[in-house]
């Protein structure tokens, strides 16, 4: 690709020296083209742009600026939008003359679209108000410019048409595409122009605004020449284009913020009753005319309307609107009512616009959309919502419940509380408890049985403000409740979940009662949602105080997901767990729990042995530690099952040497252990040279270890002889044996790796042998405890691997593991 560049721009150079075009159909433009290459596209175009002379500077900016415009409209991340425009606006500095009318209005439209986002709710009151205030300053810089470029390429028309009137045969076809690429500019720059002009008519109610627009919107509707479209003359064919079609509904609204209305619905009438206006446009009609009859007042109107949408959605019942449509209706019915008036008429007519307004609200509620009714509530307040039904009842006792929680969260921050944790201050307790009777108030009305999700949510309200209120008892049994009888899946789990939160800080503070209730919860909440983190929590807590069995808590943590916080705490629980099993089981059984710890302790090993490499300090002789205990337990259970994995357990050895040897970890404490590991390893392998080795090591060192590596040599050849029972050697005593290989068997020396010493540290070596206790870095008791260090006991090497009791501890029970403060699940 830079060959082709590099041969092309010479070419390029030579055709300008000569005083030639360089055309839109240069081979390297056209190449680059096809092929997406964009950015050395933009490249190339610049450069040419720089070295060309002024009479054709011109044409190459209008060929680049058309380009920019097709980066912009494809920018697929503000990033990119960003990086685009600024190349852009170079180029417009570079040559300020040039007519780029396409890459101007695209940067005006990619600011336009930004600004258009912070007010396009404003009529249903969901933008905020700031932004609405930067966005009217956007549109107002805006407008000049859209229409200074529809007002020179309507120039450019105007000559364009000129010179088809006088064209030859030979490039009418040429000015015919680009009078038609002109027509396209000026509408799009006309269309957003009127737009611009439209919003700023919204926000403040301006006709004169608004005027403005419809004359710019004149130019894609039939009536150019700054001139009002008028719905006689709206050319219906060209309705089935999306632009064209929005451009007539724009008037529309115009003319109601005119105060024109009855011409506004003509216009409505007109686009719904064409035949190609596309469906999407059609779909958003509706909520136009609620806004046109809204803004007239024409309450009436506006009702038949809305009992007239809501039948002929469904014939067979009435169904809701939808969330904008009732969000809209709601806002325009709340604000008339919150202007009020005294007299009879203002009177009848604020029962008539509650009526809808409560319609409106309903729908929002039936479309669980509670968020909605709560911001119009902040808004408007509970008072024209009526004094009864569900809905209305349900709502303040959601308003009450927040301004509770309002006034506790300002006063933990004031007292440096946590605001989650129930309140102490008998004031907000009380406001609590108000909420309480709102929520207790809506839940038996007369029709809160036909709102069953919105009905479980209020009893969920009234069990948080029970628990922040302090009533903690009362608030479990209330989330016990909600449990049993929700219909949603989501709010199911969270009752039952806050119930036992609710239960456990009870029990905490001395209400021993409710034990029996809480654990009763626990057990369910870990049956049925056993992959959540939650039921990892609960399992971690009190898997210990014998909620579950054994292979229960098992299967809740190995159901933990890979992506949890808790997932390598729960493989840890669960490696202990399983080794324990193991060491408890028999015949097939045993060998299958094995093979299934050994995978999750390679598991746990690989992620110490990460942080032994690159983490530093304590952590890393803390996971060295890790990495040690559960490989000796590895090997346990490698060795010793029915068929011994022998290459994984030489793996695990050599990767406990590298791993020692990195953190600086004395293994001279479980010499004799890894000894016993190795000889049993090279009998398998029937390596006799490494079995010396190790038998040496073990006669050396002493211990359990080595009565156990005789029992097994012994039993070994004791195997050999009875299959040969005339080998005199075979018969011999394994320490009075002829050596395998020529020259006496050496003992290997003790390895003098890195010593660390620690102050009132004792180990007892495997099997009770203290002779290993020294000046050495102790295996001490705390990290003994935190990662069950293995402790053979005396006189059997392969007995469980559990740690020793802290000294002036024997006999007390140690906890399996440390979880987080009681009571909090």
């Amino acid at each position: 690709m830079l060959v082709l560049l590099g041969l092309a721009a010479p070419t390029a150079r030579a055709q300008d020296d000569d005083d030639e075009s360089l055309g839109p159909t240069d081979a390297v433009e056209a190449y680059m083209r096809d092929r997406g290459l964009d950015d050395l596209l933009s490249v190339y175009l610049l450069d040419r742009l720089r070295d060309a002379p002024g009479s054709k500077r011109a044409e190459l900016a209008d060929r680049l600026g058309k380009h920019y415009a097709r980066l912009l409209s494809a920018a697929g991340t503000p990033e990119r939008q960003r990086q685009v425009e600024r190349q852009a606006r170079e180029l417009l500095e570079l040559v300020p003359s040039a007519d780029s009318f396409e890459l101007r209005l695209t940067l005006h439209k990619a600011s336009f679209l930004l600004a258009e986002a912070a007010v396009k709710d404003f009529r249903q009151r969901l933008s905020d108000p700031e932004l609405v205030n930067e966005a009217q300053q956007t549109f107002r810089e805006l407008e000049p410019n859209f229409l200074d470029i529809g007002r020179r390429v309507d120039d450019r028309v105007d000559a364009l048409e000129r010179m088809e009137g006088r064209s030859t045969r030979a490039n009418i076809a040429t000015i015919r595409d680009q009078l038609a690429d002109a027509r396209r500019l000026r509408s799009l720059a006309m269309y957003y122009a009127g737009w611009s002009q439209y919003y700023q008519a919204l926000v403040n109610d301006d006709a004169r605004k608004a005027d403005s627009a419809l004359r710019s919107f004149g130019w894609l509707l039939n009536t150019p020449g700054n001139r009002a479209p008028s719905v006689e003359t709206l050319p219906i064919t060209l309705l089935r284009y999306d632009h064209v079609a929005r451009a007539a509904m724009a008037c529309s609204l115009c003319l109601s913020i005119a105060r024109k209305d009855a011409e506004a619905i003509r216009w409505l009438d007109a686009i719904e009753q064409a035949g190609e206006t596309p469906q999407q446009i059609k779909d958003e009609l509706w909520a136009r005319r609620i806004e046109v009859l809204g803004r007239a007042r024409r309450w009436s109107d506006l009702q038949r309307l809305v009992d007239r949408r809501r039948l002929t959605l469904d014939p067979s019942g009435v169904t809701p609107l939808s969330v904008g449509e009732a969000r809209l209706l709601a806002v325009i019915t709340l604000e008339a009512i919150e202007a009020g008036g005294t007299s009879g008429v203002a009177a009848d007519r604020s029962r008539l616009l509650e009526a809808i307004a409560q319609i409106a609200l309903g729908d929002l509620v039936t479309r669980g959309e509670i968020g909605h009714v709560m911001n119009l509530v902040k808004q408007f307040g509970t008072t024209p919502m009526g004094d009864s039904g569900f809905v209305v009842l349900y709502v303040r006792g959601l308003r009450a419940y927040e301004r509770a929680r309002e006034a506790h969260e300002v006063f933990a921050v004031a007292e440096g509380l946590n605001a989650d944790d129930p309140t102490d201050d008998a004031a907000i307790a009380n406001r609590y408890m108000d909420a309480v009777r709102a929520l207790d108030i809506a839940q038996v009305a007369s029709d809160a049985e036909t709102f069953p999700t919105e009905l479980a949510q209020a009893r969920m309200m009234e069990g948080l403000s029970l628990f922040y209120a302090g009533e903690l008892v009362q608030a479990g049994s209330v989330f016990e409740s909600v449990f049993q009888q929700a219909p949603v899946a989501q709010l199911r789990e969270e009752s039952i979940w806050y119930a036992i939160v609710s239960l456990d800080l009870a029990v905490e503070r001395g209400f021993r009662s409710v034990i029996e209730q809480r654990d009763r919860l626990a057990t369910v909440y870990m049956q049925t949602y056993p992959a959540s983190d939650r039921a990892a929590k609960l399992l971690l807590r009190r898997v210990d105080d014998g909620l579950l069995t054994e292979d229960q808590a098992i299967a809740v943590l190995l159901d933990v997901p890979h992506d949890s916080p808790l997932y390598e705490t729960a493989r840890r629980h669960v490696s202990r767990m399983m080794y324990r099993k193991y060491r408890a089981s028999q015949g097939p059984e045993r060998d299958y729990v094995a093979a299934r710890f050994m995978e999750i302790a390679e598991e746990l090993i690989e992620i110490d042995v990460a942080v032994v490499r690159t983490g530093s300090g304590d952590e890393v002789y803390d996971a060295a530690l890790a990495v040690m205990v559960r490989v000796r337990q590895a090997l346990d259970a490698a060795l010793t099952i029915t068929v011994p994995d022998v290459e994984r357990a030489a793996r695990l050895l050599d990767l406990l040497e590298d791993t020692a040897s990195v953190a600086g970890l004395d293994l001279s404490d479980i010499e004799s252990e890894l000894a016993y590991r190795q000889l049993q390893i090279a009998i398998a392998r029937d390596d006799e040279d490494a079995a010396a080795l190790a038998g040496a090591t073990l006669a050396r060192v002493g211990g359990p270890h080595a009565r156990a590596g005789d029992r097994l040599r012994y039993r070994r050849l004791h195997e050999r002889w009875q299959r040969q029972p005339n080998d005199a050697d075979l018969a011999a005593p394994p320490g009075r044996r002829r050596p395998a290989r020529a020259g006496p068997v050496q003992a290997p020396e003790r390895p003098q790796g890195r010593r660390h010493r620690r102050r009132g540290d004792r180990h007892r070596g495997p099997g009770g042998d203290n002779r290993l206790a020294g000046p050495k870095r102790r295996l001490d008791a705390r990290h003994r405890h935190r990662h069950g260090h293995p402790a053979h006991r005396p006189g059997d090497a392969d007995r469980q691997l559990a740690p020793p009791p802290r000294p002036g501890q024997r006999g007390r029970r140690r906890p399996a593991h440390r979880g987080s403060r009681p009571g909090t699940p």
